[in-house]
């Protein structure tokens, strides 16, 4: 089983400051196996090569974003990837409703790593799997990476069977196709509940076996 974590919007608290979110989402793209996984990551590279990179052979555009992306952009990807196989993952969390212990620094980490064991309590996982990779993006510093991958493998290990290998990696979304991949649909689903526009979110929402607020 292959898991990317990712998520949309900020856990900023000054509303009154230009683009900060009214909410925040944490999404899960998890793929059944190694063929799905690597068909996605073929998807994300056509994406990038066929529709990002034809126009402007000066300009190379290295990874895919929700932010970035136009609908045609996203549709062509979401064509390109197999039907099934593959399950989104999301929470979001209203920022205006967060308790203030959980606005300071500590506690928006806190906060992160609650929302993302909540999350994975609503996978549905086979009793047979015996390896779990999940890869998160990039963007802890070494003591936050340590305290979020102690909490989860602590989750972990009583999810699954005791002879489950469990691999957790942080890396750079912009070599990561599966990091791209749940990006742009962490957006779709941020950009629905953030003001209403379900235009991509809609697409895949087929594919969205739990979404739900806390809070």
């Amino acid at each position: 089983m292959y898991i990317f974590l990712d998520e949309s919007g900020d856990l900023g608290f000054d509303f009154s400051k230009c683009g900060s979110s009214k909410n925040f989402t944490i999404g899960l793209l998890v793929c059944d196996n190694a063929k799905v996984q690597q068909a996605i990551k073929s998807a994300v590279k056509k994406t990038l090569a066929r529709k990002l990179n034809t126009r402007n052979k000066k300009l190379q555009i290295n990874e895919l974003k929700g932010s970035a992306s136009t609908l045609a952009v996203k549709e062509y990807f979401l064509n390109l990837i197999p039907d099934s196989g593959w399950h989104i993952y999301a929470i979001t969390v209203n920022k205006a409703k967060i308790h203030d212990h959980l606005k300071t620094k500590n506690g928006k980490n806190k906060l992160y790593n609650f929302l993302t064991k909540e999350l994975f309590k609503e996978l549905s996982i086979p009793k047979d799997i015996m390896q779990v990779s999940l890869v998160v993006d990039n963007s802890k510093n070494g003591a936050d990476r340590k305290d979020f991958n102690s909490y989860i493998k602590a989750h972990f290990e009583n999810t699954f069977d005791f002879d489950t290998k469990i691999y957790i990696t942080h890396e750079n979304s912009q070599n990561n196709p599966g990091l791209q991949a749940i990006d742009i649909f962490c957006w779709g689903i941020q950009r629905k509940e953030e003001d209403g526009n379900d235009s991509w979110h809609k697409l895949f929402k087929n594919n969205v076996t739990h979404k739900r607020w806390w809070l």
